[in-house]
């Protein structure tokens, strides 16, 4: 059972840095955790297929925000959830 609980927490590990790394697209931490938050502003691009391949488009930027925002708070959330069940093993 040792096995599969090592597993369960490496699996998670991952989870917790591939979230870590997300959330620094839209926020990130000067020089430690104890300084401000510092936005980086992110502003999102749809990428599709167009006539002359592929193309991107720009987001209008109200839309954006709101988009922005709803992508931070659910990998905060997956974060913390991710977190609490790694500290429970």
């Amino acid at each position: 059972m040792e096995i599969e609980k090592l597993k369960k927490g490496n699996e998670l590990s991952q989870k917790i840095n591939e979230l870590n790394d997300a959330l620094n697209c839209f926020e990130w931490w000067e020089f430690d955790e104890d300084a401000p938050k510092v936005s980086t502003n992110p502003r999102l691009i749809i990428e599709f297929d167009g006539a002359d391949g592929r193309e991107q488009a720009k987001v209008p930027m109200n839309l954006s925000e709101f988009l922005t925002d709803l992508l931070k708070n659910t990998i905060k959330s997956e974060l913390e959830k991710a977190q609490s069940e790694f500290d429970k093993l």
